[in-house]
């Protein structure tokens, strides 16, 4: 697909996945508190993403921030819906 039309396809990897939704702004470190919590919710229930290490960077299988709001639809930081999904190893 042309990039610059806005619409990029792709296939996400099979297998079991963890999301969180936050709601709310997408500064003011709200999504990177979001993604706090579900690492931290992963370590207190003992889930291991589907992760790896190569030369010191991390490798994920998948780990996507879907951005569901539409600024330009609605304007208000506070209503803005982001889910983050995050692929778990099994």
């Amino acid at each position: 697909a042309d990039p610059s039309a806005g619409i990029i396809t792709g296939e996400l990897p099979a297998g079991k996945y963890a999301c969180i939704t936050h709601t709310g702004p997408y500064d003011d470190e709200g999504v990177y508190l979001a993604n706090g919590k579900i690492v931290e919710w992963a370590k207190e229930n003992h889930i291991q993403w589907d992760v790896e290490t190569r030369d010191g960077e991390e490798w994920w299988a998948s780990r996507v921030e879907w951005y569901l709001s539409d600024p330009g639809a609605d304007p208000d930081p506070q209503s803005y819906i982001t889910q983050l999904t995050f692929k778990v190893r099994e």
